[in-house]
């Protein structure tokens, strides 16, 4: 890759480890109630229901498996999507750029968390999948966007190659 392009793969991996749990819930309750026919908990859910909730949980899990940020500074400007939601590139070109710099933010307080988000503060929207450092566009006709990064000084250092 050559020094003045940047490229940056993300994903929500992470969430993995909170649907896992709640994945091995539902499979002791299936195991219990269907298999071992002992109802599981006080109130038990029907067995459909049980079947339901898992296959439900297993269809968010597999769609956050497969969120993945994609960000590409290079010589045409900031490229950036997130598949499989948008499949195409948004492209904010140098020229319609008034400012682009890297910035410590706080997810929840400014954006209310990750993901698609819009600013409780004004600052535009983000696009952010962990941690608290972005990439802050400001365009020229006003709108703000901000698109969070794992490596900061990389970008960084790609950045003012082209915007200074």
């Amino acid at each position: 890759m050559p020094n003045n392009m940047f490229t940056e793969t993300q994903s929500f991996r992470r969430w993995i480890f909170v649907l896992v749990p709640i994945h091995v819930l539902f499979l002791v309750g299936i195991y219990q109630q269907v298999l071992m026919n002992k109802p599981f908990g006080d109130n038990p859910m029907p067995d459909a229901g049980l079947f339901i909730a898992e296959g439900g949980m297993l269809l968010l899990t597999l769609f956050f498996y497969s969120l993945k940020l994609e960000t590409i500074l290079d010589g045409k400007g900031i490229s950036v999507r997130f598949l499989p939601i948008y499949r195409s590139y948004r492209i904010y070109q140098w020229s319609d750029i008034s400012k682009a710099y890297v910035r410590e933010y706080s997810p929840i307080m400014e954006y209310g968390g990750w993901g698609f988000r819009s600013s409780l503060k004004g600052n535009g929207k983000a696009w952010n999948v962990s941690g608290s450092t972005g990439l802050q566009i400001e365009m020229k006709d006003g709108t703000m966007f901000l698109i969070g990064t794992q490596k900061p000084e990389e970008l960084s250092a790609v950045l003012m190659q082209y915007y200074k």
